[in-house]
C-alpha cells in the first residue's frame, strides 16, 4: 500500500482528531523513512504533538495498525535478567496479550513479571516501505 494510499485511506475516515493523528504520524514516517527503524509511543507521540498515555494517539496507532490501513506492524522487546532484549513479533506478543502467560524464548521458563519487561513498539509495515510516493 503507498503512501498515497495510505492517506487516501485516511481520507475517508470519520473526520476528527484520531484521523489527523494519523494523518501527521504517516507525514512523519515518511518524512524519515530512510531512518526510521522502531517507532516508539514517545516517538509517535512527539510526531503528532501529544502525550504517550493521550487517548487520541492510542487511537490514531489503532488506525494505523488496523488491517484496513496496515501501516505500521506491533513488535515488542522483552528484556530479561541479563538485560538482553528479545524481540517480539506481533504473533507472539498477541499471544502474550490474549493469554497472560508468556514463555521465555530461549529457556522456556515461564515469566512472571514479564509485564515490566515488554516494551511495544511500531514499525512501518513492508508495504508502506516499498510504497515509492
Amino acid at each position: 500500500m503507498s503512501i498515497k494510499t495510505i492517506t487516501d485511506a485516511l481520507e475517508r475516515w470519520e473526520k476528527g482528531p484520531a484521523r489527523d493523528a494519523s494523518l501527521k504520524i504517516v507525514e512523519y514516517v515518511s518524512e524519515h523513512r530512510n531512518h526510521v527503524q522502531l517507532l516508539t509511543f514517545k516517538t509517535l507521540g512527539n510526531a503528532v504533538g501529544v502525550e504517550v498515555n493521550n487517548q487520541v494517539l492510542l487511537a490514531a496507532i489503532n488506525i494505523l495498525a488496523s488491517p484496513r490501513i496496515a501501516a505500521l506492524d506491533i513488535h515488542a522487546h522483552y528484556s530479561d535478567n541479563d538485560e538482553e532484549e528479545i524481540e517480539l513479533d506481533a504473533r507472539e506478543f498477541a499471544e502474550v496479550c490474549r493469554t497472560g502467560v508468556f514463555i521465555h524464548p530461549y529457556t522456556g521458563a515461564e515469566i512472571n513479571d514479564y509485564q515490566d519487561r515488554i516494551y511495544p513498539f511500531f514499525v512501518p509495515s513492508s508495504n508502506f516501505l516499498e510504497s515509492n510516493d
